[in-house]
């Protein structure tokens, strides 16, 4: 019998999907998409293990004991604006006139976080977290409420969530707090970087991309024609 374990829970989901692929060529609006879910899941590792793919969603997990608040916030912010970069990129970096890349501007992001226990069971041959906990996240994932009041990209923070990591309920709800998790405002003392990289996409070479974030060698940034080598292996 599985142990029960505390755990955050964190699905990160693209907005105005459903919208987006009736409106775009069904073989090229399900693969940009993919992309950008790349991009959310390879910002918020080391954080969140990848617990699966849900679609245009991803399910992460982390334990409670090894997760803080300012970690968790700063995960959040760090992916909006790598997800928001690759999306500047993805439209910038081709001529291609179709639906798929015509409207991929309008894909947001949006984040649900709880926290709670969890128990892992073998379905179909298959390793899946199962609790209340899961069924809650992934309820709230689907609610109609923020949409109804205008909202397609937020964070939404329960408050057992809150609770578990310790962070201050009042001060995220403060104008503050709601443009820091909205990707409007910096939390304190961050310090942005962007570095911008060639290569190519889609089978054809862009002089400037706009995503590629690998570690500086000394830990700053030293000078504008800093380069660095990212993704050496071969591309099918």
């Amino acid at each position: 019998m599985s142990t029960s374990r505390e755990v955050v829970l964190l699905l990160a989901d693209l907005s105005g999907y459903t919208a987006y692929l009736a409106a775009s060529e069904p073989e090229r609006a399900p693969a940009l998409a993919a992309d950008l879910v790349e991009t959310v899941v390879r910002q918020l590792r080391p954080t969140f293990r990848l617990e699966k793919l849900e679609g245009d969603a991803a399910f992460m997990v982390a334990p409670t004991d090894r997760l803080t608040g300012p970690a968790l916030l700063d995960a959040i912010d760090a992916t909006t604006a790598a997800f928001r970069t690759r999306l500047r990129s993805l439209a910038q970096s081709t001529t291609c006139d179709c639906e798929a890349c015509r409207r991929i501007p309008e894909l947001g992001l949006k984040f649900v976080v709880h926290a709670g226990d969890v128990v892992t069971q073998r379905v179909a041959g298959r390793t899946e977290l199962a609790g209340v906990a899961a069924i809650v996240a992934h309820r709230l994932l689907k609610a109609e409420t923020p949409s109804n009041l205008g909202l397609e990209r937020y964070a939404l923070l329960t408050d057992a969530c809150v609770h578990h990591l310790g962070l201050d309920p009042e001060a995220l709800a403060s104008p503050d707090g709601v443009a820091m998790l909205a990707g409007n405002r910096l939390p304190e003392g961050a310090e942005p970087i962007a570095q911008a990289y060639a290569g190519h996409q889609f089978g054809n070479f862009v002089p400037q991309l706009g995503d590629g974030r690998v570690p500086n060698a000394p830990p700053k940034p030293v000078a504008v024609d800093d380069m660095r080598l990212r993704g050496m292996s071969t591309h099918p």
